[in-house]
């Protein structure tokens, strides 16, 4: 078989870019006619019809068939090359025209913005404020400032939540003073008001920004007593965030105390604990410590102060109450009594320290060693060794039983239909009246401490349920911590 010369086209070496047939012809060769001119061609002036070689003209007039010649190739651009240039200049003519439609969007949106100005629309103001649109916040609260109260409380439920009140001062007074010294008096729907904001951060950023009387305004006006006890308890924290929450603003205590109507110093016991605890430990709360005339709470509120600031608000009476009570030394932490005796106005009580170094050192009670090790630490002594060390120091209530149904009582008071926990005089003894909780963990919690004969398991349900006590019955509980073996 022998083959027929092959030589490149247009010097690629036998790769036709027009797809031709590239074999060397000889004088006998085929030749085959255009389908468009119909003139007879040789193969290699012939290419195979498509849309990149067809101009537009020819296959719109005869259609994309067979093959074409160079000839007729050229008579225009091919049908891919204006496809290309039509979808081009379609769109530019679409962007045209979204820029016009924007155009009209826009000219619309002003024309209802400047109507909703003029109107006093809130609502649509607040619409296109939340879409992003600029400039329109001083304008939506100077509608708030003049709108009359029904509309006012319907218009700052809607822009409440969007965290509007936050950016300016001047702005943000004009919404307090409307909503708490003249709207205030004459809203009927105050306290529905006050219930859908009251973990909102506007509630508290305006509570904390009012003027004494202000809020003491606000406390006069305040009725929620049909709340449940959840949101009650959420919305005394944010109360206590106003810096007239202490010990020189009585009425506003009074005030507060409305949220949870118990006695003055249970309650001001509970608030300065709780607040202690919390990550914002506001200074104001603990100056209300001298307000409790009760002992017992008002060293349960001490013993819940951080170490730098205890010294700042405890008594000369209330250091010699703890030293002499096994149970609040063991609640106290040795950062505590740290920062007691390094302050100046208590040194001087160190011999006291040492008295009671010496006392538990030769006591037999389970419990004394680890009393023993934390007076150890204020003194420098040398530390006594111990496998076991007990401490209440790191316990708080997880449930703080502000209806005081929980009591510690002498088994002298038997019969009072009490939920109560019955501390004898002469036995080491703990007869329990049943208490059953709705929550699974409290109530596992306090059967696994009820009824128990061990006075740390006493000492843990004032700790960790907040159970009512008086002097007596923690002196009896003293006496047991230092006995029991």
């Amino acid at each position: 078989m022998s083959y027929r010369k092959r030589y490149g086209a247009d010097g690629t070496d036998g790769t036709d870019p027009f797809n031709r047939i590239v074999n060397e012809p000889k004088d006998n060769s085929k030749r085959r006619p255009c389908e468009y001119c119909k003139k007879s061609s040789t193969y290699g002036d012939l290419v195979k019809s498509s849309e990149n070689t067809v101009p537009e003209e020819l296959a719109i007039k005869f259609g994309i068939n067979g093959y074409i010649c160079v000839r007729c190739k050229r008579l225009g651009p091919s049908l891919s090359v204006r496809k290309i240039k039509l979808e081009k200049e379609q769109k530019e003519f679409e962007e045209k025209q979204k820029l016009v439609r924007y155009k009209q969007e826009q000219i619309r949106k002003r024309t209802k913005i400047e109507n909703a100005k003029r109107k006093g629309e809130v609502d649509v103001l607040y619409y296109y404020h939340t879409k992003g649109e600029s400039g329109l916040k001083t304008e939506i609260m100077k509608l708030l400032a003049s709108s009359n109260n029904d509309l006012f409380i319907t218009n700052l439920k809607l822009v409440q939540g969007i965290g509007m009140f936050t950016h300016s001062k001047l702005d943000f007074d004009i919404i307090l003073t409307r909503l708490f010294t003249d709207c205030v008096q004459n809203i009927s729907s105050f306290d529905s008001l006050i219930f859908e904001l009251r973990n909102s951060k506007f509630m508290r950023l305006s509570l904390k920004s009012l003027s004494i009387k202000q809020y003491e305004n606000f406390l006069e006006q305040l009725e929620i007593g049909h709340w449940d006890e959840e949101n009650k308890l959420q919305f005394l924290q944010i109360l206590l965030v106003h810096p007239g929450v202490n010990s020189d603003n009585l009425s506003i205590i009074n005030g507060v105390r409305k949220v949870f109507p118990i006695k003055k110093d249970y309650f001001i016991s509970y608030i300065i604990r709780k607040n202690n605890r919390s990550d914002k430990n506001l200074e104001h709360i603990n100056s209300m410590i001298s307000l409790i005339r009760d002992e017992e709470q008002r060293l349960l509120s001490i013993l819940s102060l951080p170490p730098q600031t205890i010294g700042k608000y405890i008594a000369e009476s209330d250091v010699f109450s703890i030293l002499e009570s096994p149970f609040y030394l063991m609640m106290i932490s040795v950062a505590q009594l740290q920062g007691i005796f390094h302050d100046e106005n208590f040194e001087h009580l160190l011999e006291k320290i040492e008295e009671k170094e010496r006392f538990y050192s030769i006591s037999p009670g389970k419990y004394c060693n680890t009393i023993l090790q934390k007076l150890n630490r204020i003194t420098n002594n040398e530390l006594q060794n111990s496998n076991t060390y007990f401490t209440l120091e790191n316990f708080f209530p997880i449930y703080w039983n502000l209806d005081g149904k929980l009591k510690l009582i002498s088994g002298r008071q038997k019969g009072m239909q009490l939920d109560a926990n019955e501390v004898y005089d002469n036995v080491r003894v703990i007869n329990t009246i049943q208490m059953n909780f709705d929550d699974k963990f409290l109530n596992k919690s306090y059967k696994s401490l009820s009824g128990k004969k061990d006075p740390f398991c006493i000492a843990r349900l004032i700790t960790d349920f907040n159970c009512r006590y008086s002097t007596s019955i923690r002196e009896k509980l003293d006496r047991l911590l230092i006995s029991y073996e």
